[in-house]
């Protein structure tokens, strides 16, 4: 069975101006149909990353009051807190283990963090894991994919200890073919052309290399070259294969997404052939929208994108 959760985190606009609290988020989500919320400690967690008891038991009273499931505590592991240096492996193993603990005692089974936490670190946390009763997820995030060299090293990890502990969340943003509506907005906002830019595009997906591109089009402005830049690096045809490697070592889906158009449905993502792909292959497990649309237009409402998100995934979910 795949339920739909959220990350909290898509509401960050409303939640950094205030319009919304904490609570108002977790409401929201219930509204919009959304199982459980993912969390993200850093942002979100009064004093982290030590809240207070009272705090605790408050934010547990607010996801019973909207019957929502505590699902993800998403850590940080914040590299750069000592200034001159990263954090040597024993800070790295404290600061997981303190997010563990407190994950735990919100009710929180899984713990998302980062690739941070290197495989050789992560075997370590597995007593800890096992221990306080959660299962660590690593993030896996674009542009990483599972050929990258640290990954093959995740994956020998699981392979030889199983994942009852520890595993891998997919993150849908590596899986991005199509620029996205708002990404052509940053696209016109740099001097190109409506028309203009749906002919780039079109170029572009017909494989013609970036620099054949630039010189065809005679881009020389900086801010033009970037958004050709980023186009290259960002989308490219998904390789589902992937999920082959990963779904037997997931639990828990990032559903990443930038914008969901008018008939609800994602020009970017393939969320259709992603969502037969993982049930062929047996995925039981959470998919948390994850909405970062605000990175391209802080003006789009997070909320009208999140229910056509949610709408969307319970069709294709239930198809």
């Amino acid at each position: 069975m795949i339920d739909l959760s959220v990350s909290l985190y898509s509401f960050s606009i409303k939640f950094f101006d205030r319009s919304y609290d904490l609570e108002q988020c977790v409401k929201k989500a219930h509204e919009l149909g959304f199982k459980g919320v993912e969390i993200v400690a850093a942002q979100m967690i009064e004093n982290y990353p030590n809240p207070t008891d009272e705090w605790c038991e408050w934010l547990k009273g607010i996801l019973k009051k909207y019957d929502m499931q505590p699902l993800s505590y998403s850590a940080y592991i914040d590299m750069g807190q000592h200034t001159g240096r990263d954090l040597t492996e024993d800070e790295i193993i404290q600061c997981t283990l303190n997010d563990i603990i407190f994950a735990h005692r919100l009710g929180f089974p899984i713990v998302r963090t980062q690739h941070a936490i290197s495989p050789a670190i992560l075997e370590k946390m597995i007593p800890y894991a096992k221990k306080w009763g959660v299962w660590i997820g690593v993030e896996l995030h674009a542009p990483h994919n599972c050929q990258v060299g640290v990954w093959k090293e995740y994956f020998s990890l699981f392979e030889r200890v199983g994942s009852d502990y520890i595993g891998v969340v997919p993150d849908m943003g590596i899986f991005q073919e199509h620029p996205h509506e708002l990404f052509q907005t940053v696209a016109l906002e740099s001097g190109f052309t409506s028309g203009q830019m749906e002919r780039i595009i079109a170029d572009f997906e017909s494989g013609i290399g970036q620099a054949a591109l630039v010189k065809k089009w005679g881009v020389k402005e900086r801010r033009q070259l970037d958004v050709i830049e980023t186009m290259y690096e960002t989308f490219r045809e998904a390789v589902l294969e992937d999920f082959d490697i990963m779904i037997p070592y997931s639990r828990y889906i990032h559903g990443k997404f930038y914008y969901i158009n008018e008939e609800e449905k994602d020009t970017c993502i393939p969320y259709e052939k992603i969502i037969k792909k993982i049930k062929d292959l047996g995925f039981e497990g959470h998919i948390a929208a994850e909405y970062e649309g605000h990175f391209s237009d802080g003006t789009v409402d997070c909320v009208e994108q999140l229910g056509r998100y949610s709408r969307m995934m319970h069709r294709l979910i239930g198809e």
